[in-house]
């Protein structure tokens, strides 16, 4: 699978559960990818259910997929809060890119859907573009100071926490994407 594949598949998959994802995967189009040993969901709502649990609440959040949370904490609360400076750094670099949050994301720039997505976009323009290296030397610069800076912990964190296959899966996916492109590893 290209990384371009990759992370549309993470972001899609980190994404709120959309019909989008239940249909690309009842349609077979990640077969070849994941193999028929993939626990793909089986409906919309198992999803739904368990995103919301792990990632939105009510209550208490289990894993927040912010950036900001990961990398601006404080020592005595653990967790930094949400739209905190990577959240603002982000945002500037979607602008610089030419990007903008689409109409319907009703999330943090920082969320792990938004960044994985940016990184299929770099990607794509790497592939499509006479301009192919400058959009990789954003690449890897946004994996340096971005992505790669707390995706491996928050992965970590869905891994221990989730109680759907699906989600401990793509844990283990954007574990191993990362430390791919990073040159480190998460998970033993």
């Amino acid at each position: 699978m290209s990384n371009q594949n990759r992370y549309e598949l993470l972001a899609l998959a980190l994404s709120y559960p959309h019909p989008e994802l239940v249909n690309a995967i009842e349609q077979g189009q990640y077969d070849k990818e994941f193999g028929q040993t993939a626990p793909f969901p089986v409906n919309l709502e198992e999803l739904e259910v368990e995103y919301c649990r792990l990632f939105v609440g009510p209550g208490h959040v289990e894993v927040p997929p912010y950036e900001s949370v990961y990398r601006e904490h404080d020592i005595k609360m653990q967790q930094g809060l949400v739209m905190g400076p990577p959240a603002a750094a982000v945002s500037k670099l979607y602008r610089e890119a030419g990007l903008q949050l689409a109409q319907g994301f009703h999330d943090m720039p920082d969320h792990i859907a938004a960044e994985t997505w940016f990184l299929a976009y770099l990607e794509a323009m790497a592939a499509h573009s006479a301009d192919g290296q400058d959009f990789l030397q954003q690449k890897r610069q946004f994996m340096d100071q971005h992505l790669g800076q707390w995706a491996g912990a928050f992965a970590e964190a869905v891994r221990k926490a989730s109680r759907h296959a699906w989600y401990i899966y793509i844990s283990k996916l954007l574990a191993e994407t990362i430390a791919a492109e990073t040159d480190s590893s998460f998970f033993s």
